[in-house]
């Protein structure tokens, strides 16, 4: 009375006495393959399973309740077997939009005889889950994955590509100029680390070789700056690249700024004596003469070159200035022309009255005596000249020596005063004395200050009329230990834009050829010379109108001990009452 189904009988050999013999008994077992055995065998989770037997095929059993959902298997089934068939005996169909996902495959008998199919299938919903969930699991391996490699990918970068920027950023800090840039430290072993090693070598041997340029181009510049010659260099275009200062002081410039980038023949005017422009870079030159005018209309003499630079575009102009050469030039013009004055002045008496001397030998004794008195003053003339052309020598060439003692002011003055009234009889009444009360002496020594006195009395005795009064003073200096000594006279003073001239060599205030006073122009030259030597300040006072003052502030010595004032008989006086 039971429903019809397939039973599967399962037969185990039994013991075999013989292992080569036949079995002797058997155990049969059979199992019921209908829907309750495959519905209790088969798991949920969406699958069925069904047996499809016979010729034509039919469903012998399945887990499905609905009949029709058989007859749909097995038309799903026969159109699978009939496009690809089985393949090694198994078959397998994906989902679609309404069909389940289809899986068959053939069982048979142990001995190879065909039993029916087995199909599994599962919902289409079920299946399309699954789908999604595996593409959900592959999507966020992918994920998980490119994350992964993304991260590794990063710290790769961080590693491999940030040295390399590091590097970049250093090399373009090298372009500007800083060579002091370094590569990224602690650099491995890899390719970066030896680039960045090398980077590092080249920053130093760059840094180096800079810093080795930078001392010679500012050794040079230096040199430059220190060369009493100017000097400009110009650019293949002819403009200015450098001026040391030297230049810009005989261009009556300032700054470099001034000149540099301005073309040469625009920037410097430097002509030759018929007017023609020499800052030419067309031309070349060769310690040429020319005049370097300035813009406030000024010159300034100079001898020019001009020359190309070596193994480069551009000339080099270098210009030194002559104005000591001109100036030696002019007092060499003026010594031989003053000299000759000077000594030729007082020659022509002594030849004329010595001519006739020679020829007369029997002239009136006091005629002889007037001519042998002019021949002696003609002489001691001529004798002051040369001693004062020896002195000068003398401290040029820095062979004074200088004895300093103790002196008593008083009696140096005296001394001046004494002589000066012998060497002068006809200025004696000029010639005073005011020293103050309680000086001390002073600590000098007397013959080279008698004789810049002495150059201080002739020079005010040259300039005053007779009857002008010349007085030597002595008190204390303003504001100091020393002791003031001055000339001091009422002639016709000096303006003040000739006293910068005063102790010049061969210059006087009237240097014209038709000068009433003549004189070498070495007396206040000599002075000033010989104060600068010994350490005295040297002072000169004068207005047009006022008359002079020249002084020179000496070192005290000792104080004079004090001394009972001397009683003086009256003297008569040497001329006029005043």
């Amino acid at each position: 009375g039971a429903e019809a189904g397939l039973a599967a009988l399962v037969v185990a050999p039994g013991v075999r006495p013989d292992p080569d013999g036949d079995p002797r008994d058997a155990l049969v077992y059979g199992v019921r393959l209908d829907s309750a055995f495959v519905s209790d065998s088969v798991p949920g989770d969406g699958f069925g399973v069904a047996l499809i037997t016979g010729a034509p095929p039919r469903v012998s059993a399945s887990t499905n309740e609905d009949p029709r959902d058989d007859a749909a298997l097995l038309s799903q089934v026969v159109a699978a077997l009939e496009e690809p068939g089985l393949a090694g005996g198994r078959l397998t169909q994906a989902a679609g939009a309404r069909r389940p996902t289809l899986h068959v495959r053939a069982f048979e008998y142990p001995r190879g005889t065909p039993l029916g199919l087995l199909a599994v299938t599962r919902g289409a919903e079920a299946a399309v889950a699954s789908q999604r969930a595996g593409l959900t699991a592959l999507l966020l391996s992918a994920v998980a994955t490119t994350g992964v490699v993304a991260l590794l990918a990063l710290l790769l970068g961080r590693r491999t590509v940030q040295p390399v920027r590091r590097l970049t950023l250093a090399a373009q800090r090298v372009a500007a100029g800083d060579l002091t840039a370094s590569g990224p430290p602690a650099a491995g072993r890899d390719e970066v680390g030896v680039l960045s090693r090398t980077f590092d070598a080249m920053t130093g041997s760059l840094a180096r070789l800079t810093g080795d340029l930078r001392s010679s181009a500012d050794r040079l510049e230096t040199v430059l700056a220190s060369m009493s010659d100017g000097l400009l260099a110009t650019d293949a275009d002819g403009r200015i690249t450098s001026a040391n200062s030297a230049a810009l002081a005989m261009l009556g410039l300032g700054a470099p700024a001034e000149v540099v980038g301005r073309r040469l023949v625009e920037a410097v005017d430097v002509r030759d004596a018929s007017g023609a422009q020499l800052a030419d870079p067309a031309l070349r030159l060769q310690d040429a003469p020319a005049e370097v005018r300035r813009p406030d209309g000024s010159t300034v003499p100079v001898r020019v070159a001009l020359t190309a630079l070596r193994d480069a575009d551009g000339v080099v102009l270098v210009l030194r200035d002559t104005t000591r050469e001109r100036e030696v030039e002019r007092m060499k013009t003026e010594f031989l022309s003053n000299v000759s004055h000077e000594l030729r002045t007082p020659l022509t008496p002594i030849r004329g009255y010595a001519d006739i001397l020679a020829s007369r030998p029997g002239l009136p004794p006091e005629q002889v005596a007037m001519f042998a008195g002019t021949i002696l003053a003609e002489s001691l003339k001529m004798n002051r000249v040369v001693d004062l052309l020896v002195d000068v020598a003398s401290i040029e060439a820095g062979r004074v020596q200088v004895s300093p003692k103790d002196v008593d002011v008083r009696s140096l003055l005296d001394a001046r005063l004494e002589a000066w009234r012998t060497r002068a009889p006809e200025r004696a009444d000029d010639l005073r004395r005011r020293v103050s009360a309680g000086l001390p002496t002073v600590h000098v020594d007397a013959t080279w200050v008698s004789k810049a006195l002495d150059e201080l009395i002739d020079n005010a005795v040259k300039y005053t009329a007779p009857g002008t009064p010349i007085t030597l003073v002595a008190a204390p200096a303003p504001g100091t230990s020393s002791v003031r000594v001055s000339v001091r006279d009422a002639g016709p003073g000096i303006p003040e834009a000739a006293q910068g001239s005063l102790f010049t060599s061969f210059e006087q205030v009237d240097g014209s050829a038709t000068r009433r006073v003549g004189g070498l122009g070495l007396g206040l030259s000599f002075v000033g010379r010989l104060a600068e030597d010994a350490g005295f300040p040297l002072h000169v006072e004068s207005a047009p109108g006022r008359g002079s003052e020249f002084s020179l502030d000496l070192p005290a010595g000792e104080p004079l001990p004090d001394r009972p004032p001397v009683r003086r008989r009256p003297t008569a006086r040497r001329g006029p009452a005043r």
